[in-house]
Formats: C-alpha cells, sequence, structure tokens
C-alpha cells in the first residue's frame, strides 16, 4: 500500500474554503459582523486565485512534453498571470475599500475580471476537461465572478436578492460542463 502526501494546495484550499464558510455562517448567526465577514469572505476568495495561479504552473507537464509546447504554454502563462494579478487586485479592493464603495466597485472588478478569462477561454474553441488542472481553474473563476455577481446583487438589491443570484451558479456551471463535452466529443461523420 502506498502512502499518498497531502499537497500545499490542498492544505490552503481546504484553509480558504472553511474561512469562508466559517465567516458565512458567523454572519448568519450574528457572532461575526457583516461587514468583517464580507470583507474576509472576498479577501480569502481573492488570495485563493493568487495562491492557484502561483501553484498552477508546477501541475502542468515541462512544455518540451506538450503536444502544442508553443501556444498552449503561452496560454497557461497568460492565465496563471491573470489569476495572480485579479486575485491581488482583488485582494487590495477587499482589504483598503470604504464601506460603501466595497460591494459595487469590487463586484464589478471580480464579475468583470471573470468574465474577460472566461471569455477568452471559451473563444480558443476548446474547453479543458473540468477535472483537468485548466477546467479546475476555469471553474474557480466562474465561481469567483457569481459571487462578485451576488455581492453586486446585496450592494444594489439587498441581502435577499444575493441569496436569489446564488440560484444561477448551478445553471452556469450546467452550461460550463455542456460545453466542455461538447468541444472533446469526437466530430460527427457524414
Amino acid at each position: 500500500m502506498t502512502r499518498r502526501s497531502i499537497s500545499p494546495w490542498s492544505v490552503v484550499l481546504a484553509a480558504g474554503v472553511a474561512a469562508v464558510l466559517l465567516l458565512g455562517l458567523g454572519k448568519k448567526l450574528d457572532v461575526v459582523d457583516p461587514e468583517v465577514a464580507r470583507r474576509g469572505v472576498g479577501f480569502c476568495l481573492s488570495m485563493l486565485l493568487v495562491v492557484a495561479g502561483n501553484v498552477y504552473p508546477k501541475w502542468l507537464p515541462p512544455p518540451s512534453q506538450r503536444t502544442a509546447p508553443g501556444p498552449a504554454a503561452r496560454f497557461d502563462r497568460w492565465l496563471g498571470q491573470s489569476m495572480v494579478l485579479v486575485g491581488g487586485a482583488l485582494a487590495v479592493l477587499w482589504w483598503l475599500l470604504p464601506a460603501a464603495a466595497l460591494f459595487p466597485v469590487a463586484g464589478m472588478v471580480g464579475v468583470a475580471a471573470s468574465g474577460l478569462v472566461t471569455t477568452r477561454w471559451v473563444s480558443r474553441g476548446e474547453l479543458p476537461a473540468l477535472a483537468a488542472p485548466q477546467g479546475l481553474l476555469l471553474q474557480l473563476f466562474v465561481a469567483v465572478g457569481w459571487v462578485h455577481a451576488m455581492f453586486l446583487a446585496d450592494a444594489a438589491l439587498g441581502d435577499a436578492a444575493a441569496q436569489w443570484v446564488a440560484i444561477g451558479y448551478p445553471l452556469v456551471h450546467g452550461v460550463l460542463l455542456a460545453l466542455a463535452a461538447r468541444s472533446r466529443a469526437p466530430a460527427a461523420s457524414s
């Protein structure tokens, strides 16, 4: 029997997810101040992007072992850099913005950045397998964008509206799954 080690990335991911869940639960139970909870959730999600952008290149095979190293390596480099830059910018916003501007500004930046990255990804014509490293990062970007959409809904319409916006996420995720499956399906021969 082989013993598998736990990667540092798994520990960081688990800690980030646990922090988000605890902050959200603390807000609902009135144990954590709502503004502290919102800032904490936004900051944790931002830092997950930074960590993922730094770790992502280590998950990939060296360019010499890829079938198309040029374009794939450039896109992977762009993806990692985008994650670090977007996550860093969002972390600064969540940390420093005054409360009145926090949700609208951070929400718009998060939605816009997630939308731009996802659009560039989809425009490549082939979505990765969602279980592959690129696919996991695509799901993380979409999830962070959706959370920021919920923050925007909260700022514009209140907390109850943000909870209703959450319903759309499984639908968007399902569309991503369908697109990814379709882009890898063999072409029908006529």
